[in-house]
């Protein structure tokens, strides 16, 4: 019931040859999880190319470093936002920006 009321995956359940085995997760897949506001309102910022100046700017209640870690590098790693530059993602030059999915 507490899986059930955290909205987590359900709880999976394996017998193999004598050993039981019961899997808990704590957190959806990433491509399962639904997006906040904050990461809407950072997508739809970046519409066009946005460096982390910008985005600093920008989202200027957090830390460059808190920004990047928890918000835009998820993001990235999501396939929501796409680099620039991808072969140096960590280039003082780094631009980031929505990735547009064509239905």
């Amino acid at each position: 019931r507490a899986v059930r009321d955290h909205t987590l995956p359900p709880t999976v359940f394996q017998n193999y040859r004598g050993v039981f085995k019961v899997t808990l997760y704590n957190h959806m897949p990433e491509e399962e999880q639904p997006m906040n506001s904050f990461e809407e309102q950072i997508l739809d910022y970046c519409k066009e190319w946005r460096s982390r100046t910008e985005l600093r700017e920008r989202f200027g209640q957090f830390t460059a470093s808190y920004l990047m870690s928890y918000h835009v590098n998820p993001l990235v790693k999501a396939g929501k936002l796409e680099l620039l530059y991808p072969q140096t993602p960590r280039s003082k030059n780094q631009k980031y920006r929505a990735v547009i999915r064509k239905t």
